[in-house]
């Protein structure tokens, strides 16, 4: 376990103690923590760390080099053991993380292993666990380019004899230029998908390794210029080449020139980003590999490579008021099934959202008449979304697919952004195939359509009578659906109490006596 750490503070001690807590026999594992400088009390923290788990736990002491290329590169060089796990210090893994991980590697003899993510407070991508456990390749699955951060297992001799290192010094999105060269150099990458493994902190300051210091433009478009020639270097011309592309030309090129951040900028550093992603597209990006993206994100490339910022700004405040309404219209048990009936819509204020009709064609809604129509009749057609079962705790998170209706068109507005919708949960199997563990779930839904992806807590209607489900017990679990506070679904589940066992019959020369009331109570 490599764990780089700067001004960690408290979050510190629940990183250690995650590790402290492994299921995994201690003889397996070391913890190597890399203290980058720290001023806040955090080399103190980790000496008496030290000091207290001797042969478990040992700390590096460095200047400060204000990124955590170094101490990650360090940590490696100091590693002996077969697999390199890199753990942020104020992040955490759940107690089975490391067996699990290291069993999945030897299985697999994987060069990288991917363990599910939760994100306590913050979203972290979840589609590629969704196929729980199995062994794979960047060219089978090329959804793994859709998670570049680097807390993952690596097989030490597969980093050094591929030459696999960290950036060091100030360097933007190093863990992208990591994970990017390791993608396309590996051969066997396993995916731990049954069960969550590494939990995402979201801090309360705000701070990280990195946060010291910002990056400028030019510092970030020069990283995803040097992960865009890590992946035409390592790919021939021709389609894997545009799939290994995808990403950094859809987030890191495209992206950041399309989303409300932008506007928050300087004009003239709004400018510079724009003439970045102009050059990277006009100089880097294969024309093939922007021809395969989807409909909306070629849109918002011409309006890059025309260098329109007019243009991107209204289509970047016209998507930005664009909300999902979800209201819960039924719940109902059909065996072990939660039956939810949803009302969805994408809104613009207290106002549906219609798409234009011309022909046969469905046009987003354009936000100035000058502005190119956009046809999104295909990407209508294909709107969905999943609840997501999210864990009180914050330790796991699942997802269970929903059908959806859409709303009959208006002849005179055009077709609604509307869409009754159903899902059924059982959970007892919706835990990748397993009850969902004891605690308190809460019910969220993630959506999208036409380019709209929004996330919200369906709930009742106003004035609607919060009539509870009932609770029902099955296969040892008690599992009860309620409404919070704020009229949102929620799912507390229990271990059922074993039945009780009848008393032993008393001898008839003892008289006994049974209130109605009692009676009842034994009955229920």
């Amino acid at each position: 376990m490599v764990v780089p750490a700067y001004n960690a503070g408290p979050y510190l001690e629940r990183c250690l103690q995650s590790l402290l807590e492994q299921t995994l026999d201690r003889s397996r594992y070391d913890v190597i923590v890399v203290d980058d400088g720290s001023t806040d009390g955090t080399g103190e923290r980790l000496d008496r760390a030290a000091r207290e788990h001797p042969g478990l736990i040992r700390v590096e002491h460095i200047a400060n080099s204000g990124w955590p290329g170094r101490p990650r590169n360090l940590g490696t060089d100091l590693s002996t053991r077969e697999y390199v796990f890199y753990c942020d210090a104020d992040d955490w893994l759940l107690p089975d993380a490391l067996r699990i991980m290291l069993d999945r590697a030897i299985t697999d003899n994987a060069d990288i292993v991917l363990v599910r993510p939760v994100g306590n407070r913050r979203a972290v991508p979840q589609a590629l666990y969704e196929s729980g456990d199995y062994c794979t390749s960047w060219r089978e699955t090329p959804g793994v380019f859709g998670t570049l951060t680097c807390q993952r297992a690596f097989r030490r001799e597969f980093l050094r004899e591929q030459d696999v290192r960290f950036a060091e010094g100030r360097v933007r999105l190093e863990d992208y230029l990591f994970m990017t060269k390791a993608y396309l150099r590996s051969e066997r990458i396993s995916i731990v998908g049954s069960q969550p493994c590494y939990v995402f902190e979201r801090r309360d300051d705000g701070a990280n390794l990195t946060s010291s210091t910002s990056a400028t433009e030019d510092e970030y478009f020069d990283s995803v210029e040097k992960i865009i020639d890590i992946v035409l270097a390592e790919t021939e011309p021709g389609p894997q080449q545009d799939v290994a592309l995808d990403r950094v030309v859809r987030s890191e090129v495209i992206g950041p020139l399309s989303r409300p951040p932008l506007l928050r900028k300087p004009p003239e550093v709004q400018a510079e980003a724009l003439a970045h992603g102009r050059r990277l597209l006009a100089t880097k990006v294969p024309a093939s590999a922007v021809a395969r993206l989807d409909v909306l994100t070629r849109h918002r490339a011409r309006l890059v490579e025309r260098g329109d910022l007019a243009a991107i700004t209204r289509q970047i405040e016209s998507d930005e008021a664009v909300t999902l309404s979800a209201f819960i219209t039924e719940v109902s048990w059909e065996d072990t099934r939660l039956q939810v009936g949803l009302a969805l819509a994408m809104e613009r204020g207290d106002e549906v959202v219609y798409l234009e009709r011309d022909g046969d064609t469905l046009i987003r809604p354009r936000p100035s008449a000058d502005d190119e129509p956009v046809d999104v009749t295909t990407t209508f057609a294909r709107s969905g979304g999943r609840v997501h079962l999210r864990s009180r705790d914050h330790s796991e998170e699942w997802r269970v697919a929903v059908t959806v209706q859409a709303a009959a068109e208006d002849a005179a507005a055009g077709q609604p952004l509307q869409w009754s919708g159903t899902v059924s949960i059982d959970p007892l199997t919706a835990a990748g195939g397993k009850p969902l563990r004891p605690g308190v779930w809460d019910v969220l839904i993630a959506f999208g359509s036409c380019g709209y992806s929004r996330t919200a807590r369906p709930r009742l209607p106003e004035g609607r009578d919060e009539v509870e489900p009932p609770t029902v017990v099955q296969a040892g679990r008690r599992m009860r659906p309620y409404w919070t506070q704020k009229a949102t679904l929620a799912l507390s589940m229990r271990v059922a109490a074993p039945a009780a066992r009848p008393a032993p019959a008393k001898p008839r020369s003892e008289k006994t006596t049974v209130t109605t009331s009692s009676s009842r109570t034994m009955r229920r």
